[in-house]
This record gives C-alpha cells, sequence and structure tokens, in this order.
C-alpha cells in the first residue's frame, strides 16, 4: 500500500486520464456552435499552465543555483543551458530535466496533449470522427510504432525512446477523453 501511494507515477498517471477527461468536456462545448476555435482553445489552455510553471521554473533555477556543489543524489542534473532553453520552450521531455524541476516533465507532457487534441479536432472535425477516438488510434499506432523502432535500430537514441513514451502516455490521456465522450452509456451500463 505505502508503494502504491508514495509513488508518484500513479498519481500522474490518474491526473493525465483526469485531464483527458476534463479537456474533452471542453472541447465538447466549444464545438456545440459547430466549429472549433482553435486559438481562443490553445489560449485557454496555455494561460492556464504557463504563467505558474514559469514561476516554478524561475524558482528552480534559483534554488539550483544556490545549491550548487550540495546536490542531492536524488536530484543528479544540475543547471546547464540545453536543458534550461528546453524547459523554457516546455520541451523538457525531449531533454533531460535538470534536479529540482525534473518533476515538471508531467506539464510537458500535459501541454503537448492539449495542443495535439487541439489540432487533431481541427482534423476530426473535416473528417467526421471523434476527436478522442483519433487521438487514442494515433497515439496508440505511434506509441508502438516508436517502440518497435527503438528497441529494433535506435537503442542509443533517447528522442526516439522519448517520443514512444510521450505517445504511450497519450494513451492514457486519451482513455479519459474517450470516458468523457462515453460517460452517458457508462453511466447506463451500471449495475444495480
Amino acid at each position: 500500500w505505502l508503494n502504491i501511494v508514495a509513488a508518484g507515477v500513479f498519481w500522474v498517471v490518474g491526473f493525465f486520464v483526469v485531464s483527458g477527461y476534463c479537456i474533452q468536456l471542453s472541447v465538447e462545448r466549444q464545438l456545440r456552435g459547430g466549429r472549433f476555435p482553435l486559438r481562443n482553445y490553445l489560449i485557454a489552455r496555455l494561460s492556464r499552465i504557463l504563467p505558474l510553471y514559469y514561476a516554478a521554473l524561475a524558482s528552480a533555477v534559483v534554488f539550483e543555483w544556490l545549491m550548487g556543489e550540495h546536490r542531492p543524489s536524488t536530484w543528479p542534473n544540475g543547471l546547464n543551458a540545453g536543458t534550461l532553453a528546453a524547459q523554457l520552450l516546455v520541451v523538457q521531455n525531449f531533454h533531460q530535466t535538470f534536479g529540482s524541476f525534473a518533476p515538471s516533465w508531467s506539464i510537458t507532457n500535459e501541454m503537448f496533449y492539449y495542443v495535439f487534441f487541439g489540432l487533431l479536432t481541427r482534423v476530426a472535425m473535416r473528417r467526421g470522427v471523434r476527436p478522442a477516438s483519433l487521438g487514442m488510434v494515433a497515439c496508440a499506432t505511434l506509441a508502438v510504432g516508436l517502440e518497435v523502432a527503438y528497441f529494433a535500430w535506435f537503442r542509443r537514441d533517447p528522442l526516439a525512446r522519448g517520443l514512444g513514451l510521450l505517445f504511450g502516455l497519450g494513451t492514457i490521456w486519451f482513455q479519459g477523453a474517450l470516458v468523457a465522450v462515453h460517460r452517458d452509456a457508462l453511466r447506463a451500463s451500471l449495475v444495480a
């Protein structure tokens, strides 16, 4: 029990499912008019996350600078220009994270899913399919393909592994979106 409760990965997975669920509900409300305002959607998503993300990043930079040589082994990576640039651009999932800001990798993934889902919604509307279904198929296909490529040919390429994991986590995010899509049917299927 302690290992499950104390392991942050379980909480992050739960957060991804809840996030996919909530974003799907938000997109449904925006689609009621028959069109999808991608610009408004992206502004809403980015403005809710980025201000606090950058405040936390600034704090982490200060803490990293102060602790420097006294770094605990829990956070082995220190500050460097490439990592800081990746984190400023919110693409740290494709680069190492520095020490105390490492837990924010989930925000990087979340930002990717927000943008990806917005773009998929545009494509899905033109094709007459559900964005959540399209997202699940895309993520599952890309995750499996990238993992196979990683294990077969690119064992030393961390980008290949990172992209496979990104889309693998996307399948978890889109599970939440699919639950939102099918919530009425799921509710009706409960056996008393």
